[in-house]
């Protein structure tokens, strides 16, 4: 019933996604940037010039150690695998890290290095966002796990800042020390129908 619902899901979101692009075609609101300049609220999907962000930002070092941030850990959890752990308490609606952004094309297979060695990435679920033949990967966010009873969010928007671009993640509550970071993935599934939507308050 669970995998109907989420097939049901998807094909909605699809619609959705193909029914506003249309219509933000027709207006002509998609946004050329400018690589030597900063946006704090950028919408990767509906830039006119992403294949060529894309080809600047290909992912070419997946050594997750060397840009781990500082107040969280990859750590082994009970029936999960893998999760990120706060090594800090956390309050309410504070920036808990921002991502880095890269791409690889969809072909391409792809391990990470991390203290427990070599791992490989499995499309579709530990990054499932498609740009054209690209999918999106976002370094150690592919070790949030999933929890209805989430205590953390992404912003609606992506922030391109000297060349890169990056995604924000913020407390939903606070987070204590030691706690493991949760998203709710439902959330996450909604992610570029949310980035669609957001265009309209840029």
């Amino acid at each position: 019933m669970k995998r109907i619902l989420k097939i049901i899901l998807k094909i909605i979101i699809l619609f959705l996604i193909l029914f506003l692009k249309i219509i933000y075609t027709t207006h002509n609101l998609y946004l050329t940037i400018d690589f030597n300049k900063d946006y704090n609220f950028l919408n990767i999907f509906l830039i006119s010039n992403k294949l060529e962000l894309i080809k600047k930002l290909e992912l070419t070092n997946t050594n997750i150690r060397l840009n781990l941030p500082k107040d969280i850990k990859i750590k082994r959890i009970k029936n999960k695998g893998y999760g990120l752990i706060s090594i800090k308490d956390i309050k309410k609606n504070d920036l808990i890290y921002e991502t880095p952004i890269r791409f690889f094309h969809k072909n391409k297979q792809i391990y990470v290095i991390t203290q427990y060695g070599k791992r490989r990435v499995i499309k579709n679920v530990h990054c499932d966002t498609h740009i054209g033949d690209y999918i999106m990967f976002d370094y150690w966010d592919i070790f949030l796990n999933h929890d209805y009873k989430h205590n953390a969010y992404y912003k609606k928007s992506f922030k391109y800042f000297k060349g890169n671009i990056y995604q924000s993640l913020y407390a939903i509550r606070d987070i204590k020390k030691g706690e493991e970071i949760t998203i709710n993935y439902l959330t996450l599934k909604l992610f570029i129908f949310n980035q669609l939507i957001n265009i309209l308050f840029l």
